[in-house]
Parts: C-alpha cells; structure tokens; sequence
C-alpha cells in the first residue's frame, strides 16, 4: 500500500517520467495507442467518404431514371399527338419521308412557320430522342460511364442542339443522321462519350 501511495504521487508530481522511469517502454506504447486511434479515425472517415460517394451515385441514377421516365412520357405523348383532332394531320405530312441522312433529319425538324407543330416535327423529336436518351442506337455515358448531361437538359434543348448543328453545317449534311446527332451533342457536351449498341 505504501509502494501504490509512492507510485501515485510520482506520477502526480512527474506523470511523463515517472512512467518513462518504471517503463522505458511506455513511450513506445504511447505512440503506438496514438497511431492505433489515428489509423481507427482515417478508417473512418474512409466509410463516410464512400458512403457520401455512394449516396451521390444512387441520385445519379435516380435522376438517370427520371430523365428516361420523361422521356418515355415524352414519347407516348407526341406519337398520340398526330391523330389527336387538334393534331390532324394535313395530306402534305401525312406519308413521313424516313430519317436516313442529315438533309432528312434538317427537313423534319425545320419548323413550317406557322408555330404548328407538324408531324415531321414529331418525328425528328422521336428520332432525336432514340438516338440520345432512348439508348436503342447507343448510350451517352460520362469517362465514369454515368450519366453526362447535366441536369435539367431536357429533349426539347437537345433536339435544338441538334438542329442548330444542322443548320450550321450544311456541307455535311449528307452524312448519316445517327452520326450527325452524335456529333452535335458531343460538341455541346464534350465529357459526352456515345458507345453504340450492340
């Protein structure tokens, strides 16, 4: 009992080198319980890191899967449009021309001028909407292969793209349409990569 009242006000007075003086290994260990909680504390700021990166990947997807969803809607929307009576339509557009090169596709997307939205422009939407967000042609991934439109393109703004592509580059309008579209987004959104389907 005397030695535990002797240790204890040693290592009050001196508490490093009193236990430097009992244990030369102390510092040693002291590290080493050191180094222990260090290492426990990286692990777990490691487990927060790849929670927080896969909760950003499952809001990926999930805005991936919203866009192909209002895509979707988009398309049953504007294949019922045509034979809605307000959608009549006229005998000059009711035999469509198939899409084959980009003088097909700039014809269908060229507004008639009235404001009306024709059944050639349906189609040129249709067609633009396969090959971007439809993925029957392909798919437009990131290097990380996600999603790599930024949020709130919609088909509209990318049909435009499209268009505008066309329009600006009459001397290549030959070329097949599928590869033109391609073209045109990935000017617009270089981080786009388009890998066909097989």
């Amino acid at each position: 009992m005397r030695f535990f009242c002797v240790v204890a006000a040693l290592v009050l007075a001196f508490p490093g080198n009193a236990f430097a003086q009992m244990d030369p290994n102390w510092s040693q260990r002291e590290m080493e319980r050191m180094q222990a909680q260090q290492e426990r504390w990286d692990a777990q700021a490691e487990r927060q890191r790849a929670e927080q990166e896969r909760q950003a990947a499952q809001a990926e997807r999930q805005r991936a899967q919203q866009e192909r969803d209002q895509y979707e809607r988009q398309s049953q929307q504007y294949q019922a449009l045509p034979s809605s009576p307000e959608r009549t339509p006229t005998p000059a557009t009711e035999r469509l021309q198939p899409i084959h090169t980009g003088n097909d596709l700039y014809s269908a997307c060229t507004p008639d001028g009235t404001g009306n939205t024709t059944a050639a422009n349906l189609q040129c939407l249709l067609y633009i909407g396969d090959v971007s967000l439809g993925e029957k042609v392909g798919k437009f991934r990131n290097s990380d292969g996600g999603n790599c439109f930024p949020q709130g393109v919609s088909l509209d703004q990318i049909k435009d793209i499209v268009f505008s592509y066309l329009r600006d580059t009459p001397g290549r309008r030959h070329i097949n349409a599928t590869n033109l579209t391609v073209e045109a987004i990935i000017q617009v959104f270089p981080t786009c990569k388009f890998t066909p389907s097989r």
